[in-house]
């Protein structure tokens, strides 16, 4: 017998019911499968089995099924895996018995491994087989950096912060400028005057840093943080220092 599908990853959507949720690919032994349980949210919880769902047809070419002891809700997914161990356990000793059952198995394995690999392949960022430049990650901290490409199209790492350029009001109209800090520290670097309002927008506890720019302080100092969300400052600028309104 042969692999007759490259299909090793079956996925159920819920219905309220427990199965048996049936698969078309082989596996060896049970500790080959595993089962996940996906929230509508996208999170997923491993399953055990004999506790979280029974498991049948180890060794049969036709595939297996899974009866979960709980119901697959409306809304949540079931994901049954193939994993084998990337082993070669087989042992063709010379001048044996020739065994085609034995070597068929071995063959099968290694094929199942490469499909093993594909699918997680699959579920990779790739690039076009044209891209051309360097894809390795510098060797830092990862510690609050974004993962990012330089100007020459090349993978870095960035400080986990950006900066924005907040703009003057045209004569009496203050400007808005909305800040999210959720992925990052906020620089928000003010113009030279005028009037200017700046509101964090997200939950985070990142800070939203309202800074003075040519010299210029705010408050009297180099610059400060929004802290919470909505929280926001409304300024006007008096010579070299931002006033609050």
């Amino acid at each position: 017998m042969t692999v007759s599908t490259n299909v090793n990853k079956a996925t159920f959507n819920g219905s309220g019911s427990t199965g048996p949720f049936t698969f078309n690919f082989r596996f060896y032994i049970n500790t080959e499968i595993s089962v996940l349980r996906v929230a509508a949210d996208g999170t997923d919880t491993l399953l055990t089995e004999g506790t979280d769902y029974t498991l049948s047809g180890a060794g049969s070419y036709g595939g297996g099924l899974v009866t979960l002891s709980t119901a697959l809700s409306v809304g949540q997914q079931l994901v049954i895996m193939r994993l084998v161990d990337l082993l070669q356990s087989t042992e063709v000793r010379n001048l044996g018995t020739f065994f085609p059952e034995i070597h068929e198995d071995a063959f099968d394995r290694m094929v199942m491994m490469i499909q093993q690999i594909a699918e997680m392949a699959e579920r990779a960022i790739k690039l076009p087989s044209t891209q051309t430049g360097n894809f390795e990650l510098p060797a830092q901290s990862l510690a609050n950096t974004l993962v990012g490409f330089d100007i020459n199209g090349n993978l870095t790492l960035k400080t986990a912060s950006y900066s924005v350029s907040v703009t003057a009001g045209a004569g009496a109209a203050p400007t808005v400028t909305y800040a999210d800090a959720s992925v990052g520290q906020v620089i928000a670097n003010l113009p030279a005057s005028g009037e200017v309002i700046i509101i964090k927008t997200d939950a985070t506890a990142n800070p939203v840093s309202v800074t003075g720019t040519g010299g210029k302080t705010v408050l009297r100092q180099t610059s400060i943080d929004l802290t919470v969300q909505d929280e926001s400052i409304h300024l006007v600028m008096n010579g070299t220092n931002w006033y609050r309104i």
